[in-house]
């Protein structure tokens, strides 16, 4: 029986319905928030894992990933919910500021 417990796959299943519900339904209002708890989800549970470097590091590229995807969709034929993406892509950028200079 494991001792240790992570917080990460409870946390990315809720950013991943977050931003499901967001970006895929329409659903403009919890998009941005959804898509940031899901980044930084990742990022975490990338970076608890031990494959990356840094997680600002990793919150910089899961954000640059995102915004870039995003783009696409909102060149695509999708823009309302490409916006979304990218404004929830670029706020979390700040944060990967903030850890770096914790």
């Amino acid at each position: 029986m494991a001792t240790n417990s992570t917080p990460w796959p409870l946390a990315l299943a809720l950013g991943l319905a977050m931003a499901e519900l967001g970006v895929f339904l329409g659903f403009a209002a919890i998009a941005a928030p959804g898509v940031v708890f899901f980044t930084v989800s990742l990022a975490g549970a990338i970076d608890e894992a031990g494959y990356g470097r840094s997680r600002p590091f990793l919150l910089a590229v899961v954000a640059a990933a995102v915004a870039l995807l995003g783009v696409v969709a909102a060149a695509v034929a999708l823009p309302i919910r490409g916006y979304s993406m990218v404004i929830g892509a670029v706020a979390v950028l700040p944060l990967a500021v903030l850890d770096h200079r914790r």
